[in-house]
């Protein structure tokens, strides 16, 4: 009896436990379901027709499920990837690839030379360097893998480390780059230093490839170099002892980019050039026009000046040591 007991009681949990975990939704009249369906955006759909037989059969049946635009289509599988951690969807073509295939191309997506011109000016790579050999080409791709390890864990992306990285290269130019993620934000900071006059002939040649893609499009631009030519000349003529002058931060108008340069000189009236860029590529999913413009060679959105005056990613960036 006891036996027979325990097996109907076990039998019983067993049935309780299918019917608890049994979903509600395709218990509901068709009707219902559909309704449901009709707030939910294409890509949501898509997903909700793959989860059982009878959900697909019903959607696909009532529903428009086809995707017109790839814009849809590769948040259809940036949704979809989260359940598996080993793929990526490239946002130029919405192709879904095993991305630890490709580190040897810097996470690139595999179909990258069949893009179209216009998708690759929309997806434009910034080549952060620290020595003559030690670089890394930032891109669109490898920040989506590092805000993605962070929003679903280590193995779904890159670690924030990746980006990490210091040295000096045959032209004397000493480099430093350091990310950090505040708030879900991931913030970029370069640092270059340039030793003694001779610096400013250095500085002169890779000056632009320092500085945000937009550069040229913005207003005082041109002031830029002359005022640090300037500010080298008055902290070899000054007679304080350690003299330092600081620009006027130089902000983009089109992307979340902050440029600051500082003229230093030593006790040994040794004079240091320093150029500090601040970038802030935002969150993974929402973000404004500025953040997603790091990537567009030709900007189409530029910021109002107050909004401009007002940014400081420096101040952002540092408020994680705080």
């Amino acid at each position: 009896m006891e036996s027979t007991n325990g097996t109907a009681g076990t039998t019983n949990t067993r049935a309780e436990q299918e019917c608890y975990h049994h979903t509600t939704l395709v218990d509901l009249p068709d009707e219902l379901v559909l309704n449901v369906a009709s707030f939910l955006d294409k890509e949501s759909q898509l997903l909700l027709s793959l989860s059982c037989k009878q959900l697909h059969s019903l959607l696909n049946t009532f529903v428009d499920l086809a995707i017109h635009d790839r814009a849809t289509k590769v948040r259809f599988l940036q949704r979809l990837q989260l359940d598996h951690p080993e793929y990526l969807t490239c946002r130029s073509c919405g192709f879904l690839y095993l991305w630890r295939r490709m580190q040897t191309s810097q996470y690139d997506c595999p179909r990258a030379s069949q893009h179209q011109h216009a998708d690759t000016l929309l997806s434009y790579r910034r080549l952060v360097r620290a020595g003559d050999t030690d670089y890394t080409f930032l891109s669109r791709n490898i920040v989506d893998l590092i805000l993605q390890a962070y929003e679903h864990g280590p193995t779904n992306g890159l670690p924030l480390s990746f980006f990490n990285s210091s040295g000096k290269d045959r032209h004397g130019i000493s480099r430093t780059n350091e990310a950090r993620l505040i708030d879900g934000q991931l913030i970029l900071v370069s640092r270059l230093e340039l030793e003694g006059r001779e610096g400013m002939a250095a500085m002169a040649r890779f000056f632009d490839m320092e500085l945000c893609l937009h550069y040229r499009f913005n207003p005082g631009k041109d002031n830029m170099f002359r005022a640090v030519a300037k500010a080298v000349t008055d902290v070899e003529g000054s007679k304080k002892r350690k003299p330092q002058i600081l620009l006027r931060p130089f902000k983009c108008y089109y992307c979340e980019t902050d440029h600051r340069l500082q003229v230093d000189k030593d006790a040994e009236k040794q004079i240091t050039i320093v150029l500090n860029v601040w970038r802030n590529y935002g969150r993974r999913h929402s973000n404004m026009p500025s953040n997603e413009q790091h990537f567009h060679r030709y900007p189409v959105f530029k910021l109002d000046a107050k909004s401009v005056s007002k940014r400081d990613v420096r101040a952002v960036f540092e408020s994680a040591s705080q």
